[in-house]
This record gives structure tokens, sequence and C-alpha cells, in this order.
């Protein structure tokens, strides 16, 4: 018999005003859960309906009455009510669920879609038959010591200094003047590490009057504002620096889809840093063409699902939405990753 698996963190309650598992459970309605048509077509009324609050470790049971469609995601999936008759809550275990929050499962507790192999599997995956093997090459082999090593890097990302400030920074900046909230700069100097780069107050004066005022138009290209930066003195001796890592996090908050450069991304992908008595312009050019292969990469990675499964790991993991956005996941992956490699962990 099959159970659709939906989840109700407290996380999600807190920071997006959604529906408790509490209010879930008396009212017998989970409200707009987003279920592909994959998974739609085998759900029919009379099945099990499991209810979980993964962070809070509560569960509870009742069966399927109808769901009702109400919107869509970005990508289009299109989201349920999900009304249920008769929940009752019972003793807590965990189930695996999807990046969308949802899950079918079976009596086996086999998951309705198969799950992709990799060298080795994540501990929440151990026992279910993996038929498909890495055999891509070099397109596949840079990604095993993320797919190989999730359980490691996920206990090393630190949810309240890496996850929760940066959505917080995202919400932050599109409800004020960042050129005057000043805790706002304090938090985002921190997060993105301005502060640790010898940066003078007149260069993050001049940032954040930058990004404020690229708020809500056509974004610049990422060599424009390079270039608008590079014009700033960049630390008390007047010099002028070529500050691309920054413009890059820069644009990321205006667009959370676009790539971030620094040295733990450039490091995985053996990216060569110019040679800095090169004009600035050549260095330049040689930063937009590995800025334009993140671009490309990070859209293959995503397309041909080299990271499906930590990404959706991730997504559970710290019931995140997509707010924090797929691309941003690969970025935190990466860096991780490469962080444990340099200390001699991975």
């Amino acid at each position: 018999m099959l159970s659709l698996v939906i989840n109700a963190p407290r996380q999600q309650e807190i920071e997006r005003n959604a529906q408790s598992f509490e209010k879930t459970v008396s009212t017998g309605i989970g409200k707009d859960y987003a279920i592909n048509s994959k998974l739609f077509h085998q759900i029919h009324p009379g099945c099990k309906v499991v209810l979980l609050s993964k962070d809070r470790k509560l569960r509870a049971e009742g069966e399927l009455i109808r769901l009702v469609p109400t919107n869509k995601t970005k990508n289009g999936i299109q989201r349920y009510d999900v009304h249920v008759s008769g929940f009752v809550k019972v003793q807590y275990h965990s189930e695996r669920l999807n990046r969308n929050g949802v899950a079918l499962k079976d009596e086996l507790n086999l998951v309705s879609k198969p799950l992709k192999a990799i060298s080795k599997p994540h501990r929440l995956l151990e026992g279910l038959s993996t038929k498909r093997h890495i055999s891509l090459g070099e397109e596949v082999g840079k990604y095993e010591i993320i797919n190989r090593n999730i359980d490691l890097i996920l206990d090393n990302v630190d949810e309240n200094l890496d996850v929760r400030p940066y959505l917080t920074l995202l919400r932050t900046f599109r409800n004020v003047d960042i050129t005057r909230d000043t805790e706002f700069q304090k938090k985002y100097c921190s997060y993105w590490r301005l502060f640790g780069a010898g940066l003078s107050q007149d260069f993050r004066s001049a940032y954040f009057d930058l990004m404020e005022g690229l708020k809500g138009r056509a974004l610049q290209s990422i060599g424009e504002v390079t270039r608008i930066l590079s014009k700033v003195p960049s630390n008390s001796s007047g010099r002028r620096t070529l500050q691309f890592s920054f413009a890059s996090k820069l644009l990321h908050t205006l667009d959370p889809h676009r790539p971030i450069h620094d040295s733990m991304v450039a490091s995985f992908y053996r990216f060569s840093v110019p040679n800095p008595t090169k004009s600035l312009e050549s260095r330049l050019h040689v930063f937009l063409s590995f800025y334009d292969f993140l671009v490309v990469e990070y859209k293959k990675v995503l397309t041909t699902q080299l990271l499906e499964q930590p990404i959706a790991i991730f997504r559970n993991h710290f019931s995140v939405s997509d707010e924090y956005t797929d691309e941003k996941i690969v970025d935190t992956l990466i860096w991780r990753a490469m962080d444990l490699q340099k200390k001699g962990i991975l």
C-alpha cells in the first residue's frame, strides 16, 4: 500500500509563516505541497498520509480524502492542499523526502523514484538498489568528492553560521535601504568576509551604494560591476584593486541564481589566478572567462543531475525552500568540501 509523506517543519513555520504540524493535524488539511505529476498519478483517495515535523521529531498518520490544486512553484510543479481524515499522532520515525518536502513510499519503505548510484551511498540510502554507476569520466569525476562524502560535508555545514544568516540577508536586502541599515552591512560583511579583506570603510560604503542602486533594475554585467568597484580606493593607502570575488557576491545577492567566485570554487575547478603584474583589464578578462565557465558549468550540473542527491539531501537536512537556490547549494557543498580537503579531512 502506498503512503504519501509530507513534512511540516518548525523552521518553515517560523520563517515563512507556514502552517504548523499541530494545525495540520487538527484541521486535516496540509497546505500547498508541491507534488510532481509522477507522484500525483500514483496517489488515490484512501492512501495513507504520513505527516512529519522532522526537526521536532513528530509524526501523525491518516487517510487521504483528496488533493485540491492551489498554485504552482516557480519551476511549474503543481501545489496541492492535502485533505486527510483521521490523523493520529504515532511514534516518530523518519522518512526520506524529495527536494519539495514530500515522498511516496510503500510498506517496504521503498521510494517511488529509483535512486541514482553514488560510489558510497549516503547513510539514509543504504540498502536501496542502485543500478546506475558513475562512468562519465572527468565530467563526473570531480564531483565524486561531494557525492561520496555528503554525510561528512553536511556535518561540517553550520546551520546557524552558514545557512540561516544567508537567508536572513536575502530577506533583509529586499526590504531595507542597505545604505542606511548599518546592521545589515555588518552582517553582510561578516558573512561574505569583507571584514577580513582589509577593505576601507570608503570602499564598503561605495559597495553598498552600488548594490542598493542596482536593486530592482536590470543587472549590469559582472565585468562592469568589477570595473566600477576598481575605481574606488580599496584600502587606507588609496590603492585601487580588482575585487572580482566581492563583485560576484554583490550580483549573487541581487540574483541568487548567479554563481559566486571565491578561492574555494577556484581551487575546486583548478582556476589559476592571473599574474598581479598584468593590467587590470588583462586580469579581468581571465576572471570573466572563468565566470562564464561557472555559469555554464552550474547549469550543466543541475540539468544533468550530477549533484541531484546531495542537493536533495541538503534541502531535507536543513529544511530550506527554493529561496536557497540550487546554485547556492552547489556553492556551499563545493566550499565545504574544499575546506575539508585543505584541512586534510577529505
